[in-house]
């Protein structure tokens, strides 16, 4: 039963759409994305009709520090947490 899960807003159609968890994911206001965190670094994976695209994920930070993606109202931005001593923050 491992995998990142979809289902229809009516609790129906549930579909694993992948084999393994997506850390943290944040799905974007407007539907079409899926912001996770993958080996410490932000990650977004297009939604598409069928599910999501796996071929074309996208890595947007490449520092290995950080967490929790979270998108803004009008999913133009993420806001994601950097835990490292003094400079933890978002």
């Amino acid at each position: 039963m491992a995998g990142f899960w979809m289902v229809n807003a009516d609790g129906t159609g549930l579909t694993r759409a992948l084999p393994t968890p997506l850390g943290d994911p944040s799905w974007s206001p407007d539907g079409s994305w899926i912001a996770y965190s993958k080996l410490n670094d932000i990650w977004k994976i297009r939604v598409t009709p069928t599910g999501l695209d796996t071929l074309n994920d996208s890595r947007i930070t490449f520092q290995s520090v950080y967490l929790g993606p979270a998108w803004n109202p009008t999913s133009t931005w993420l806001v994601f947490w950097k835990l490292e001593g003094a400079a933890s923050g978002l």
